[in-house]
């Protein structure tokens, strides 16, 4: 290995090595939850936490090059290493108080099984990633630092992706957009020029406001906080037993509203907040599918639960939640008609909008891909001169090839997405079709591939280990969106290395 392939092998490992900060400022901030309810035996894990990350994150950032030049696929192999590192950080306060925990006779058994590496590692990937699928069963039963930790680990890991690709980024240029400015497929699928430092007051401002919606609403104080951490990151996490399930109409329209808000563009929400772009926000045309998707999938979710006794506000939520991929339940799925669980199943792997906190192949592809697939019937339904931008136009030649482009890397991506959702679910149906039926695996599988966390029944402590695993990966996939992931591959294998890698 060459002086110079050491040296970004170095920074890329010790750039990973920073992403281990955030756990260690996580644990550091919630010391004082133990201390406040008297749970001492929480404490080591948290402080453990804090001094193993931020020390090994100083010492990486003390290493780290920061003047050195970092092309998009160095990037995406950082955040990619990145991710794993603070998955395996946050299990650590889930082990110690499974240790802990398990050696007293009266400690509940959701808190003791995650003395179980496989299920604190499923409980910490799940959420980083904001998904919230779980091994826990009984949520009341946990401690209060377990609850807080496992809201706070979806708050930041909402979030964390964009935080991860800020933080790696040349701070003097402070724009993730200069990343992308000059490649031509990547702008169909990234919005130049977002500083996504200013996103953070935005998150803070939607976090206050969906905790004040919910005491407003009556809810005790230590579950509006954590319910507003986890509701505006669309992640599912909650401190109360079934999910919403118990609560009165009011807070779960509530609910919906704060999931609607967790749905939406961080970057439209800056334009409207800073620049007073109204019309903007209301016109974008994500929004509009968003709207349009809700619209039409409420109308025809509701009617057709209608004759399984399901009302239209738990069908409004359900729909909300599986859209939004939050993962709030407010009644029992398996009660569900077939068709109905098929609708929630695509509008989980399609997700909310782009530059928000939700997961799934996000609308702005989705409508891409059928604006492509509606002008390339167009071209076939059509004469080639009545579709066939004019010669003279050269302005109009290189966007119809940049659009060209654009689709064609929004295809694959696509593709690329379906692909591994057919194959992990086929492994799925192998290893669980003697205990559940097709539907609920597709169903789970969608859960997990687009970072929701709704499920079908199958997801839990009793699950087989190598699908608790086959489950990590699922979602670790899903929320980094496979693109770095392959990058990172193709990295470790020696190929893939170049600056010119075109990444949607």
């Amino acid at each position: 290995m060459s002086d110079f392939t050491q040296s970004k092998t170095i920074n890329i490992l010790s750039g990973a090595g920073m992403a281990l900060l955030v756990p260690g400022a996580m644990a550091l901030v919630s010391i004082p939850i133990p201390l406040i309810f008297n749970e001492k035996g929480s404490l080591a894990g948290l402080v453990i936490t804090a001094l193993l990350c931020l020390g090994i994150g100083a010492a990486s950032y003390k290493v780290y090059d920061k003047d050195s030049e970092m092309p998009l696929t160095k990037l995406m192999v950082m955040i990619s290493l990145g991710w794993m590192l603070v998955a395996l950080a946050v299990s650590i306060p889930f082990v110690q108080h499974g240790i802990h925990y398990g050696q007293l006779s009266d400690s509940p058994p959701d808190v003791t099984r995650f003395s179980d590496f496989t299920n604190a590692l499923f409980e910490s990937v799940s959420g980083i990633t904001s998904t919230g699928l779980s091994m826990v069963q009984q949520e009341s039963t946990l401690t209060r630092t377990l609850q807080w930790w496992r809201s706070l680990s979806q708050w930041v890991g909402a979030i964390g992706f964009v935080v991860l690709v800020a933080f790696f980024h040349n701070p003097d240029s402070n724009t993730i957009g200069k990343q992308f400015e000059h490649d031509t497929l990547t702008r169909a699928v990234a919005a130049p020029g977002i500083n996504f430092y200013k996103f953070w007051w935005i998150y803070l401002l939607l976090t206050v406001l969906a905790i004040s919606i919910y005491l407003f609403n009556g809810l005790s104080l230590w579950q509006a906080v954590n319910h507003g951490l986890t509701g505006i990151a669309t992640g599912g996490f909650t401190v109360t037993d079934d999910s919403f399930t118990d609560y009165p109409a009011k807070v779960r329209l509530a609910t919906i509203a704060i999931m609607v808000l967790g749905s939406l563009s961080f970057y439209l929400y800056y334009l409207l907040l800073r620049h007073g772009r109204f019309r903007r926000f209301f016109t974008d045309r994500q929004n509009i599918v968003y709207a349009s998707l809700m619209l039409v999938g409420i109308m025809a979710i509701g009617s057709l639960n209608q004759n399984a006794g399901i009302s239209w506000l738990d069908s409004s939520f359900q729909f909300t939640s599986a859209l939004g991929t939050a993962g709030f339940q407010s009644n029992k799925l398996d009660q569900w008609p077939m068709f109905s669980m098929l609708v929630l199943t695509i509008v989980m792997l399609i997700g909310g909008t782009s530059n928000s906190t939700t997961g799934g192949i996000k609308i702005f592809r989705f409508w891409f891909m059928l604006k492509g697939l509606f002008f390339e019937l167009g071209k076939l339904m059509f004469s080639p001169e009545s579709t066939t931008i004019s010669k003279h136009d050269q302005n109009n030649t290189e966007n119809e090839k940049l659009h060209q482009d654009a689709r064609v890397t929004v295809y694959l991506f696509i593709l690329g997405w379906v692909v591994v959702y057919v194959v992990f679910t086929l492994i799925f149906a192998y290893l669980l079709a003697d205990e559940y039926t097709l539907q609920q695996i597709l169903f789970e599988s969608a859960s997990a591939f687009g970072n929701v966390g709704l499920s079908s029944g199958i997801t839990g402590p009793d699950m087989l280990p190598i699908a608790k695993v086959l489950m990590i990966v699922l979602m670790y996939l899903g929320r980094l969106e496979l693109l770095p992931l392959l990058v990172l591959t193709g990295w470790l294998s020696g190929s893939g290395t170049s600056a010119n890698t075109k990444i949607p």
